[in-house]
């Protein structure tokens, strides 16, 4: 035996480094030891290399001859991060002997890429397989949904029979408070800003009410969207560090609670603010841009045989409550609209004499008073333009001869000119 065998108890971590370049959508994946883990029973994978694509299984890295020694039969807890969100999913499996098999030994499928995890740290239990094995691999897949790419990293291990798998001791220790709340009210709506802890993290539930929160959820009761503790109700369940509660009523105090808990399902006592809505917001009419594309080109200037011109309306209000109905009819009538959503106006060209025409709309809000705006767009509307190149000027031949023509006759007359005058001179004399 290579390695002395580790306690029953095991905790294996590994990091997921993910890194990209220039433009190009990519990921690169390993099994790592984490910076912060003070496991001393730790699987380190074969490279530190983050970018072992194909061949897999093992992105070409030969098997080492320093596996770690493991119970069979263990249930252990894998941690791993990610550093850039990408969709996709992970999977952990194992191979008996000699990097095969893998696919008939997965021990988790499609673990799911989860945005905005807090450090980009995941945790995830394994039982490892009851069988004894020398030269046996833990094997890590990053699979790509954006680009169908997938990452391997594989790490070494032993196995030593046991017969029995060992149960986990039960967490029944709460994470800390998440820390830093800021709540901030606006027109009939909160904004919700708060830091969760570094250990022992899963996910954060918030309560809003209209009166002070005094119900704690249960431990190990997973609550979803819109559940009740007392008379509070669930408005966020997630991993983020914000959140904007929205549709709420102004001149009204809204009473919020964050708990913090992990993935066994203990909750933290939960920390709690309070705001108190203006009950008068002023309303302020929104702001509204138009920009046409023809081929895919922004433009102002529109060729009758280019293809569809598509009008598009941009909105900007800063009462984010309000709804929002718009009128075309300012827009020139020789143009027909043939888009049915609301904030486009699409029209053919093809039959449109040059010229210069006008899209016009008017935005409406819900507010109170309404308040409306309305922006216009000029088009010029011009023929197709020319494909065919001219001909060059070709070397006329003949005006050499036309000018000699010309030269003689002027000549000519100037000679019959100067002998006339001889002849009066000798006249005279």
């Amino acid at each position: 035996m290579r390695n002395s065998i580790v306690s029953i108890s095991v905790t294996l971590s590994f990091t997921i480094f993910i890194s990209a370049f220039s433009q190009l959508v990519s990921a690169h994946a390993r099994w790592a030891i984490a910076p912060t883990d003070t496991t001393s029973n730790i699987v380190a994978p074969r490279s530190n290399s983050t970018g072992l694509k194909e061949p897999g299984p093992c992105g070409g890295i030969a098997r080492t001859n320093n596996p770690a020694v493991l119970k069979s039969g263990d249930v252990v807890t894998v941690k791993f991060r990610e550093t850039i969100y990408h969709n996709g999913h992970f999977r952990i499996a194992f191979s008996p002997a000699a990097d095969a098999n893998f696919d008939e030994n997965v021990l988790v499928d499609s673990i799911p890429a989860v945005r905005n995890v807090k450090d980009g740290i995941y945790t995830q239990t394994i039982t490892l397989p009851d069988i004894a094995c020398d030269d046996c691999t833990l094997q890590l897949i990053q699979f790509m949904s954006d680009s169908q790419t997938n990452y391997y990293s594989c790490a070494d291990i032993q196995l030593t029979a046991t017969g029995t798998p060992t149960p986990p001791e039960e967490d029944l220790i709460a994470p800390s408070n998440a820390n830093n709340l800021a709540t901030t009210g606006g027109d009939s709506q909160v904004s919700i800003a708060w830091t969760n802890p570094l250990d022992d993290f899963f996910k954060v539930i918030i309560l809003q009410d209209t009166q002070p929160i005094t119900a704690n959820p249960l431990n190990k009761i997973n609550y979803e969207l819109n559940d009740v503790i007392g008379t509070a109700k669930v408005i966020y369940s997630n991993n983020g560090e914000s959140h904007t509660a929205t549709g709420l009523e102004n001149g009204v105090t809204y009473y919020y609670k964050i708990f913090t808990y992990d993935t066994s399902l203990n909750y933290a006592t939960g920390i709690e603010s309070f705001v108190s809505l203006a009950a008068n917001v002023n309303n302020i009419a929104p702001s509204a841009t138009l920009i046409a594309e023809q081929s895919q080109t922004v433009t102002t200037i529109v060729t009758q045989d280019a293809g569809n011109v598509i009008v598009q309306l941009t909105v900007n209000d800063p009462n984010p409550s309000d709804m929002h109905t718009y009128n075309w009819s300012q827009t020139d009538s020789r143009l027909i609209d043939l888009d049915t959503s609301d904030t486009n106006f699409t029209f053919n060209p093809s039959g449109l004499t040059a010229g210069m025409y006008t899209v016009g709309v008017e935005v409406s809000d819900d507010g109170v008073p309404s308040q409306s705006t309305t922006t216009t767009l000029s088009l010029q509307v011009i023929a197709p333009r020319s494909t065919t190149a001219e001909a060059p000027a070709t070397k006329n031949t003949e005006a050499p001869t036309e000018t000699s023509s010309s030269s003689l006759d002027f000549y000519l007359i100037l000679t019959g000119l100067l002998f006339s005058l001889v002849r009066l001179t000798r006249k005279s004399c």
